[in-house]
């Protein structure tokens, strides 16, 4: 577990690591499908931006986004790899993930399963 200013990283039975690149640091796991991440937002919020790159060579991805009241995934996005380029490390999908929340419904959290992304920004409004 990482405490941050805004957000708390749990890592489940694989590594959570933040690693420096051009930009600033990104958060990143092992290069598997087996990672396992909450990041759990200090505060609940109205509005989540997350900035995310899958890399070549990776599994599935799924990502959640955690209600404030039981950290249950209100939406969910699967990020998968087509069947025959799993071994083509060629290229990279960056995409940008905003959910905006209904009133007494902000979210508290993201959960990350499966392959290897790297979480490049956060934006949280309330």
């Amino acid at each position: 577990m990482l405490a941050l200013p805004a957000l708390v990283v749990v890592a489940g039975e694989a590594d959570a690591i933040i690693e420096q690149s051009d930009d600033g640091n990104v958060l990143t796991g092992r290069r598997s499908s087996s990672n396992d991440c909450r990041l759990i937002f200090r505060h609940a919020y109205g509005r989540v931006r997350c900035t995310l790159r899958t890399v070549g060579n990776t599994g599935d991805v799924h990502i959640g986004l955690l209600e404030h009241r039981r950290f249950d995934e209100v939406q969910a996005i699967n990020l998968l790899r087509p069947r025959g380029s799993r071994g083509d490390t060629r290229g990279s999908l960056w995409t940008t993930i905003e959910y905006r929340a209904d009133p007494l419904c902000e979210l508290q959290g993201i959960a990350w399963r499966g392959g290897l992304i790297q979480i490049a920004c956060i934006s949280l409004s309330p």
